[in-house]
């Protein structure tokens, strides 16, 4: 997505009639621009509105994630940081951008306005990156699959002269596994109780949640009455 705004494109004649009843020609750039922010701040109200009651722009119910095992991430959360985080700047000649700073942030907003499917990187590629996260304690959530599964402590048992005489395992609880145990190791024991490697490439599918804008086949007449709204405002003032 290239740069860090979303924009609303409407069609050259819709355009024209948004011009006409703004009075365009009339205006300073002042007051023009003006009218555009106050445009761009209720589209940012009603696409935080969207998202907060998981709607999309037609009113249907967003498609819900894959349920994750760890604990707390469910739909509830979902898209809450674009929510909180999403901004209005002004742009070129008059215009308004809602918009999000962190292009990355901007990319996850266009990612669910439209949908898609993304490749992820290989473990290789990513290992140093993901180093840091790697060596953390063992979070609640995974220590309490280690111990869903069955997972136990493989002890060896050495004489005086260090020699190893035999093995024992031995179940730990919850407090042991976060304290004593990191999130890399954690990962690898799950791993093997699963009986799985990690995957080397995999797809991350997107289904489109559009929050952002009006509603298909109604952005003129969404617009219309916006641009009616704001100049009252700005004339009020």
């Amino acid at each position: 997505m290239p740069g860090s705004a979303m924009r609303m494109d409407t069609d050259k004649a819709g355009r024209l009639r948004l011009g006409e009843q703004l009075g365009v020609l009339s205006m300073s750039r002042k007051e023009r621009t003006a009218i555009a922010l106050e445009i761009g701040a209720q589209i940012r109200k009603l696409s935080k509105q969207n998202i907060a009651s998981r709607r999309t722009v037609d009113g249907k119910t967003m498609e819900q994630r894959k349920q994750s095992r760890r604990e707390g991430k469910n739909n509830r959360l979902m898209l809450r940081g674009l929510r909180r985080l999403m901004g209005l700047k002004k742009g070129r000649d008059g215009q308004a951008d809602v918009t999000w700073k962190n292009p990355i942030t901007a990319e996850i907003a266009y990612r669910h306005q439209h949908g898609g499917v993304e490749q992820s990187g290989s473990i290789k590629a990513r290992r140093e990156e993901s180093y840091v996260k790697r060596k953390a304690p063992c979070p609640r959530w995974l220590a309490k699959e280690l111990k869903r599964l069955g997972w136990q402590q493989e002890i060896v048992i050495r004489n005086k002269q260090g020699q190893a005489v035999k093995t024992i395992r031995k179940r730990r609880p919850l407090k042991w596994i976060t304290s004593n145990m990191t999130r890399g190791e954690a990962s690898v024991a799950l791993y093997l109780l699963e009986n799985r490697s990690p995957k080397e490439k995999w797809e991350i599918r997107t289904p489109a949640r559009p929050f952002l804008g009006p509603k298909p086949g109604t952005e003129n007449k969404f617009l219309n009455n916006l641009a009616r709204e704001a100049v009252a405002k700005i004339k009020n003032r």
